[in-house]
């Protein structure tokens, strides 16, 4: 079973959560996925970290769903990969080509 870690609650627009409407329904009705935490977010059923280093660092999440605002979302894709975790990212990857290619 593959493990999901949440991180971010948001989306491109005002009003827009991408993993509570999308993603966690479809992580918890695949029969090959469990949510192993969220970053940020109570009330899920699943252990809640405070911020993503500490999810990182505690979580054994081999998967990373991050749907935090554009602006922020390179450098938490970097910190994944960095913890060797696989990424799955809302789009746009970044905002910029110099944070594309720090994903990259």
């Amino acid at each position: 079973m593959t493990r999901v870690l949440l991180a971010g609650f948001g989306g491109l627009g005002g009003g827009q959560d991408h993993q509570r409407t999308m993603y966690l329904p479809a992580f918890q009705a695949h029969p090959g996925f469990t949510v192993a935490g969220a970053v940020g977010a109570d009330g899920l059923g699943v252990p809640s970290y405070p911020d993503l280093d500490t999810a990182l660092a505690e979580s054994d999440a081999e998967v990373v769903s991050v749907c935090l605002p554009p602006g922020e979302r390179a450098e938490a894709i970097v910190a994944a990969l960095r913890a060797g975790r696989h990424v799955l990212a809302d789009k746009p990857l970044a905002l910029t080509a110099e944070d594309a290619e720090a994903v990259a």
